[in-house]
């Protein structure tokens, strides 16, 4: 340890020296900014903190809980996010991430249904959209994604619903409508 407490940085060079950098940018803002621009972090590769020290600053203030600065922070960060998020971009974002499939591949896989839930056939109302259906035996839980390759079409929210109540059980199902065909009157 250096004097004072403090290490020093584990890849020295990374700050001075022939291979030195002489830029870094600020994981907050997404700038980049030269090395004095930012804090020093012992431990870090580089010596330096990920985030500048205006963004640092604004952090450290919002923590503190300065009322007018803190209002006028998260209006800045809501307005950022307003203006970068719609619905259906939220939407979009989660299905590729959560189903590895681009706004592209959904549409095919709609269009090759007829525009219509894979089971019952019916169109989706205005400003619904049909739910991804995928092989939970092929990606169990915990995992928050499928691999991409279970995908097993396009359902509406009462058939994705009704598949999810019979665990995706065929002998479930089968008892099902063994049990509705036994004991329909008439």
């Amino acid at each position: 340890m250096a004097r004072g407490g403090y290490r020093q940085p584990s890849n020295p060079a990374a700050v001075s020296g022939p291979g030195a950098l002489s830029q870094k940018v600020c994981i907050r803002c997404g700038e980049a900014k030269p090395l004095d621009a930012f804090k020093n972090r012992a431990g870090a590769a580089d010596g330096k903190r990920n985030d500048c020290r205006a963004c640092s600053w604004r952090r450290e203030e919002l923590r503190r809980g300065r009322p007018e600065v803190r209002a006028r922070i998260l209006a800045a960060q809501r307005e950022r996010r307003r203006r970068n998020y719609t619905p259906e971009s939220g939407r979009a974002r989660n299905i590729s991430f959560r189903f590895r499939l681009t706004a592209e591949d959904y549409a095919s896989l709609l269009a090759d249904q007829g525009d219509a839930c894979a089971i019952c056939g019916s169109e989706p109302e205005p400003g619904t959209h049909l739910a991804v259906d995928h092989d939970h035996s092929c990606c169990p839980p915990p995992k928050k994604r499928t691999c991409g390759a279970c995908i097993r079409g396009l359902l509406c929210s009462g058939c994705n619903k009704a598949l999810g109540g019979f665990k995706d059980s065929p002998d479930l199902l089968s008892a099902a409508i063994r049990y509705l065909t036994e004991t329909a009157n008439g």
